[in-house]
């Protein structure tokens, strides 16, 4: 995480749209969303197929 903070030559390719560096959203929060989505996915892969 700290190299994060420390890039500074970043851009939409290479940083990110950098929300969890800058403390826009909490780490915690990212990692709900992120397991939010993954089981979604898996429910409509398993209901599809």
């Amino acid at each position: 995480m700290e190299t994060d903070r420390r890039n500074t030559t970043y851009n939409i390719f290479s940083g990110g749209s950098r929300v969890i560096v800058d403390g826009l959203l909490a780490r915690r929060t990212v990692g709900i969303a992120a397991f939010v989505k993954a089981s979604l996915a898996i429910s409509v892969a398993l209901a599809v197929g």
